[in-house]
């Protein structure tokens, strides 16, 4: 991946005109009030930060911190500016010349990047639950039993699964009448938290002439790490999830999780720079790559003006990142 410099990022940040736009649509301004915390102040300080200053890491980290890379400013900006690829750009220089803080090196590159510890250490939280959490009445998820540092005692959740989903289900499932072959990428909340949801996935595939390729060996998609300005580790997961896919004569690459959908199409081609041999493959992998309700919004065609068949009326969340 070829990486920007401080100048680059900060010639990015200067078309920001400060109009304010963002202030109404950051997730962060409206619970904090924060001038600097909004997409605006975030630019501001980009463009005015010197690397040798020595408050630069800590000022710097706290700051930008402070962002889920939502794109809700970018999406809404009259310039055009795209303040959270500003920030994501910012943070992996400031990982770069000063490294990730212990926990995130520790999380991205010994748990997220493995084979069998993530698996194992979760299997075990799920066992080991009830000890610190108690059952709500919803099926919304678990409250804690007892105080937690930094952690809400009234925040729900959510359970861990007592079998992840990679657990039971790997390998092929054909459907009767194949119309279509896919695979399936689970992710990581749908594996541990909510396997029922990559199952009622699986069901809706076969149900409507789709067959599935689950590979067991695939990852995480590596966004947590790609967020918090780690190339390193993205890069290494996004070859073996690449690698879990291959082979297998695909028409499409499917997650079900729309923050999963992003990172593999619209970012595993970053990782990768226009001299990395392995770029090519990163790019054929993304043009595969659908969320989950786009592809079925091809399969299921409904009349003008009529519901698909089968469907009924319920009220949902869209998650659009």
């Amino acid at each position: 991946m070829a990486m920007k410099e401080m100048t680059e990022v900060q010639e990015e940040a200067r078309r920001c005109v400060k109009c304010g736009n963002c202030l109404a649509q950051c997730p962060v301004y409206a619970e904090t009030l924060e001038e600097p915390l909004a997409a605006r102040g975030k630019m501001a300080l980009v463009e005015s930060i010197k690397e040798e200053d020595p408050e630069y890491s800590k000022r710097y980290y706290k700051i930008l911190s402070q962002c889920l890379l939502c794109g809700t400013c970018a999406e809404n900006c009259p310039n055009g500016v795209c303040g959270d690829e500003i920030i994501r750009e910012a943070r992996a220089l400031l990982v770069r010349e000063k490294g990730l803080t212990l926990p995130k090196k520790a999380i991205f590159k010994y748990f997220l990047d493995t084979d069998r510890l993530m698996p194992l250490v979760l299997k075990a939280g799920a066992s080991l639950q009830h000890l610190f959490l108690e059952k709500i009445p919803e099926e919304s998820g678990l409250r804690l039993r007892f105080p937690l540092p930094f952690v809400d005692s009234k925040r729900f959740i959510p359970g861990l699964a007592p079998d992840p989903f990679l657990g039971f289900r790997s390998g092929w499932f054909r459907a009767e009448k194949e119309t279509m072959r896919v695979g399936l990428f689970v992710g990581c909340v749908s594996n541990y938290m909510f396997p029922r949801v990559a199952a009622a996935a699986l069901d809706l595939f076969l149900g409507n002439g789709i067959s599935v390729y689950i590979p067991g060996e695939q990852k995480c998609c590596g966004l947590p790490a790609f967020g918090s300005g780690d190339d390193e580790t993205p890069r290494s997961i996004a070859r073996k999830n690449i690698e879990a896919f291959a082979g297998e004569n695909l028409d499409r690459i499917v997650a079900h999780c729309a923050s999963c959908a992003a990172m593999l199409k619209l970012d595993y081609p970053v990782l990768f720079g226009p001299e990395d041999p392995f770029r090519a493959r990163a790019l054929a992998f993304s043009e595969k790559v659908s969320d989950f309700t786009s592809l079925f919004a091809g399969v299921w065609k409904p009349e003008p003006g009529k519901a698909a068949p089968g469907t009924r009326p319920v009220r949902v969340t869209y998650h659009d990142p």
